[in-house]
């Protein structure tokens, strides 16, 4: 029989050990293509000074569609039905109780959403006309129509207008766990916007609904590296086919795997509902384990998933160049259809900027085919000439993180052997042309295509370049003398006329409180030499003024340290007869973090933390360990010290030091605390004595 105890012991510590070498944990939802997953479904209603009779509960299930398969095991008391498009299951109880469980369990199968093509031309159902009126979660006011027709201005489809308003909801939004539950209107959402999932979908409904387009939430499960499965929403936009976006995990066009369907509506509202009939006028129900948009769920248990693999290209151009040199990174991503993609640029850390890049981090709209997202960049000309300088750039992407190493010579810098210009520009169209000085070859990347020209001495080469404001650079490259030249055609930043060009303008847009923004401006003349005059105003105040009548005019200046806030700049070249204007934004941040002590349980010492403020990376620390910040740690009475590693927006490196003191309860609980942990061993005992003493099958 002791064996035979020990064989019973060894069996569920094997099961137990199997179950957790096989269970599944996904790193990057944006990238599953496909899951398997089972839905179990439990709840209890229970009644509260008395008892009930005639229960009526409705619950939303995982839904049929084109892209789910769901196949149920439904209680014998439930039946499934359509209600305007939405399967839901209803359960009547008739008998007088003080309780009811249920459970409902599904097998899902799901796939990822791709949008590979969308006709422009279509007309809207009658039906769907009611997705453009304003809910209870979704108010349009004029503020918030002003806004939506502000950010898809320059944009010219439809899609493009709706990824628009889609990537400006998640920037402009601070996730807030402490918002969970609440599920505030889009008018609280805009004045005060931070919040979950929920009220990134209600604001984003309000902007597409404010300029005509039907759209509908969809509520249902997502999965999260940080929080495992939740209640999530999201949304459908009608394009002439309904079209997914979620604005928290920024996905337009695409949708992942992980997104699990079990509710379409007007509004962000689950249709689960209970009541029933009481037998005493003071009863009431009360409903465990219905749960909030944004929490956490274990009705979703993953059985398997397939990752998917983007073709993309990364490289730096020129991958060498000298002192005071600027290059560019370009990431070139084949693409299979619409999707958003977000790029994250660690530059190399140092005690000083080694590289300058004109902005790090881009959220872009990709279209089906080539998509070449440009990150232009200035090498420091303080460097140190008698040394050569490698500096490994980190790109974090949707499709994985890489490494471009950048060389740095003590070569001089060579001029362009060719001119550059923008004759024309008109509508979502312009023109470049490219004259040479001498025999050169030229690589040029637009925001869809690649190619190599040869030129001879005096040749021009033109071509026309139909504008991507998600895409907005074009990259002009001079193979022999390795210096790009780089156009920005939103609000024709880089003007060219017959007399002038200007060919690089990098300034950092996200600046820190406690560092001074930079601003670099390369001018070239052609024929005479002219006078003009450099000036740069922050706030419309003048901070740079220099005259010069240099052929070649390199601007490299320091700005002033600014306040946390938004502050305009302004480059003008006067030379005249003509001037350069160009106004840009630089965002002043506060470099620093908070990190939120969540305390679970009061009398078992579990925390999770929560990190917030201008981070792009961070690392979390606890007494010098690594850990996860967000998964449940248990911590010993006494001192702990908290250590985040972080990197601010604009890329600098930085510590965030802080002390938890995690007090003494024992006094507290000083009989109880101990009651339940012997009385399960002593059953536990009672239980194997048992076994051993009456086991039918023992010879």
């Amino acid at each position: 029989m002791r064996n035979e105890y020990t064989c019973l012991i060894i069996f569920l510590l094997f099961i137990s050990v199997l179950h957790a070498a096989t269970e599944k944990r996904i790193s990057n939802p944006s990238m599953i293509s496909y899951t398997e997953s089972t839905f179990a479904k439990q709840g209890e209603i229970r009644a509260v000074n008395g008892k009930f009779f005639k229960l009526m509960l409705n619950l939303t299930v995982p839904q049929q569609t084109p892209y789910q398969n769901v196949s149920f095991m439904l209680p014998e008391e439930s039946v499934l039905y359509d209600d305007k498009g939405n399967m839901l299951a209803y359960i009547e109880i008739y008998n007088k109780s003080y309780q009811y469980k249920y459970s409902i369990r599904a097998g899902i199968s799901t796939a990822s959403r791709h949008l590979l093509s969308l006709d422009e031309e279509y007309s809207v159902p009658n039906s769907y006309l009611a997705y453009v009126e304003p809910t209870e979660h979704s108010v349009i006011t004029p503020a918030i129509e002003s806004r939506a027709r502000e950010i898809t201005a320059n944009y010219e489809n439809d899609l493009d207008k709706i990824a628009a308003l889609t990537i400006w909801v998640n920037e402009y939004i601070t996730y807030d766990i402490n918002e969970l539950g609440k599920n505030k209107d889009s008018m609280s959402v805009y004045s005060d916007p931070k919040g979950v999932c929920v009220e990134y979908t209600n604001l984003l409904i309000a902007l597409s609904r404010s300029l005509g387009y039907p759209t509908r939430s969809v509520l249902g499960y997502s999965y999260s590296p940080e929080y495992g499965w939740q209640l999530h929403s999201w949304a459908e936009v009608y394009l002439g086919e309904w079209v997914g976006v979620d604005p928290t995990w920024l996905e337009v066009g695409y949708i992942d795997a992980t997104h699990i369907p079990i509710y379409f509506g007007k509004d962000t509202e689950l249709a689960d509902y209970a009541s029933a009939y009481m037998l005493s006028d003071d009863a009431s129900i009360q409903w465990l384990g219905h749960e909030t948009l944004g929490t956490e769920t274990q009705d979703i248990i993953l059985q398997d998933f397939v990752a998917e693999r983007m073709s993309y290209d990364l490289r730096s151009y020129p991958s060498e160049l000298p002192i005071g040199g600027s290059g560019a990174i370009m990431l070139s991503i084949q693409s299979p259809g619409y999707r958003t993609y977000s790029v994250q640029v660690i530059p190399c850390s140092s005690n000083y900027d080694m590289i300058m890049f004109n902005d790090l981090s881009r959220k872009v709209f990709l279209h089906p085919g080539m998509n070449n997202i440009v990150f232009p960049y200035k090498i420091s000309s303080s460097l140190d000439p008698n040394y050569i300088y490698s500096c490994p750039v980190t790109i974090a992407h949707d499709a994985g993180v890489d490494i471009v190493d950048i060389k740095i010579t003590k070569n001089k810098l060579v001029g362009s052997k060719f001119l550059l210009t923008v004759p024309e520009y008109a509508g979502n169209e312009y023109t470049v042309r490219i004259a040479a000085k001498s025999s050169d070859n030229v690589f040029v990347a637009t925001p869809h295509e690649l190619s190599t020209v040869s030129l001879g001495k005096g040749d021009v080469y033109e071509f026309d370049v139909e504008s991507d404001p998600f895409l907005e650079y074009v990259l002009v490259y001079d193979m022999d003398s390795s210096q790009p030249l780089l156009i920005s055609y939103e609000g024709n930043q880089f003007l060219t006329s017959s007399e002038y060009s200007v060919d690089e303008l990098i300034f950092s847009a996200d600046v820190p409180s406690d560092r001074n923004g930079t601003l670099h401006l390369v001018l070239n003349i052609s024929g005479k030499p002219v006078q003009y005059t450099a000036k740069v105003y922050v706030d419309d105040s003048l901070i740079y003024l220099e005259k010069s009548s240099s052929q070649h005019y390199v601007l490299d200046t320091s700005l002033p340290k600014l306040s946390e806030g938004k502050h305009k700049a302004l480059v003008i070249i006067d030379f005249g007869f003509d001037e350069y204007k160009q106004d840009f934004q630089l965002n002043v941040f506060n470099p620093v973090i908070t990190v939120h002590v969540v305390e679970l349980n009061s009398t078992g010492n579990l925390y999770v933390f929560d990190v917030s403020g201008p981070y792009s990376y961070y690392d979390f620390y606890i007494d010098g360990v690594r850990i996860d910040p967000h998964k449940q740690r248990r911590l010993s009475e006494g001192a702990h010290t908290i250590q985040v590693e972080w990197i601010d927006r604009a890329g600098y490196a930085r510590l965030h030091e802080q002390q938890i003191i995690v007090p003494d309860r024992s006094q507290d609980f000083p009989a109880s605390t101990n009651l339940c942990p012997s009385l399960f061993a002593a059953i536990s005992l009672l239980l194997i004595l048992f076994y051993a003493k009456f086991n039918p099958w023992a010879e």
